[in-house]
This record gives C-alpha cells, structure tokens and sequence, in this order.
C-alpha cells in the first residue's frame, strides 16, 4: 500500500491470493472483490471480498452471494456494487460453459 503524504510503501497480503479481482474504494475502505484461485483461464472463481480501512489498517473479509470474476463495480454514496461476471469452473479438459 502507498501512502502519498510520507510517500512510502508498505506490505499489503489479502487473505487468499488470486487474479483477475475487482477493487473500489468508498470512504476510508478499499475492497478487492472475486477473481480466479490461480492464473489460468481454467482456475476456479472465488467469493472472497477483502476490505481494508486505511485510516486504522485493520483488515475484514467478506463474501461475494456467487464465486466469481467480476465484471463490474461502482460505488454509489457509501455503498459498493458488484455486478456480473463469470461464475464458471472449469476442470482441465472439459468445455466450459458460463
């Protein structure tokens, strides 16, 4: 995480490591949202929604009503939205449907 007023970095870990995740901020919270469980195409989707407050550094999770790569966010006054996106697992060799 940067910090612009002492303009240095400082180590940031989600609870589950993944690709292809959503993030918007509203207030003094960031969420990162959905993605794959690994880099392929194939990986299976997850529902995890870390949220971080970074006025105390304190860290929640939450989840996402379908695992999924999300397609879309916005933020609306105090509220985050995610929408769409694709909820397939594949298992290697099969065709994947959405």
């Amino acid at each position: 995480m940067y910090d612009a007023d002492t303009d240095q970095w400082s180590g940031l870990s989600l609870s589950t490591a993944r690709s292809s995740l959503v993030a918007a901020s509203v207030g003094t919270h960031v969420l990162f949202a959905g993605g794959r469980l690994g880099s392929s195409n194939n990986a299976p989707r997850s529902d995890t929604v870390d949220i971080l407050d970074v006025s105390t550094g304190e860290a929640s999770v939450a989840n996402l009503s379908d695992a999924r790569e999300v397609e879309a966010v916005a933020t609306v006054d105090t509220q985050v939205v995610f929408a769409g996106g694709d909820r397939r697992e594949c298992r290697s060799g099969t065709h994947c449907d959405r």
